[in-house]
């Protein structure tokens, strides 16, 4: 399940409260469902409406909402069409802990935007928030956007081969910034350690990233792949699924 209007999500939460089926359940939600203080037409959302879905959420069952803040800088989700602000991230946050609805979120990083400065201002909001995310790499795959900027500026010059050494999560597969690939990686690997230790978590550095298989993955399928025979060949390190999801605290 997944909601983005107050209205809809409020109607269903309520008969479900009234239907009193005592079921468990998650869903996910827009990343300003209960942040956003007004609407697209500029009425203003009262925040003790958000709140009291908030709560609404929890009364009905849920045990965990996820939604995708993907990145702190508003140029990016503008990039995204993401139709977001991250002004509404703190209040979302602020409001699912009010109401103790337990949230997790996550991060996509690379777009043409991206930055070092970009990079840390969503990763200094997290850090103020104390929410450890579930953090990618951008994935441009055929039909949208960034599949023809990457395109249009060259950065895909072997259509097969690209289609063919990537997998269905977000390792790093193309540089689509200005930023040097090892600068993107490296610091984002910095930002998500200084999270991982500030928050007392115990993750692992191979878990640190939500792609789990990170450089691995496209190294060993290109050496799999030289014999046209092994082209369908399942490994260990395809189905290598990292286990950890950004959490709130």
């Amino acid at each position: 399940m997944s909601f983005h209007k107050i209205g809809p999500a409020t109607k269903f939460v309520d008969e479900l409260i009234k239907a009193d089926l005592k079921i468990h359940w998650t869903c996910a939600i827009r990343a300003d469902l209960m942040g956003k203080d007004e609407d697209a037409k500029g009425n203003k959302i009262p925040r003790q409406e958000r709140l009291n879905l908030a709560k609404k959420f929890v009364e009905a069952g849920c045990v965990s909402v996820g939604y995708s803040l993907e990145s702190g800088n508003d140029e990016i989700l503008k990039a995204m069409n993401k139709k977001v602000k991250a002004k509404y991230f703190k209040e979302q946050v602020n409001i699912c802990r009010e109401a103790g609805l337990v949230t997790n979120t996550s991060l996509v990083l690379g777009y043409p935007q991206e930055t070092s400065e970009t990079i840390k201002e969503t990763m200094t909001q997290l850090e103020k928030l104390k929410v450890y995310p579930s953090t990618g790499f951008l994935l441009p795959l055929p039909e949208t956007g960034m599949w023809n900027h990457a395109l249009a500026n060259n950065h895909i010059k072997d259509i097969d081969h690209y289609l063919t050494q990537i997998t269905e999560r977000q390792d790093f597969s193309l540089n689509l910034t200005k930023m040097s690939e090892k600068s993107l990686k490296g610091e984002t690997l910095q930002w998500l350690k200084k999270l991982n230790k500030s928050f007392g978590n115990s993750l692992s550095s191979e878990k640190l990233l939500k792609t789990g298989g990170y450089d691995k993955h496209s190294k060993h399928q290109n050496k799999d792949r030289k014999n046209p025979k092994d082209i369908n060949k399942t490994t260990t390190e395809t189905l290598n699924y990292a286990t950890q999801e950004g959490t709130m605290r």
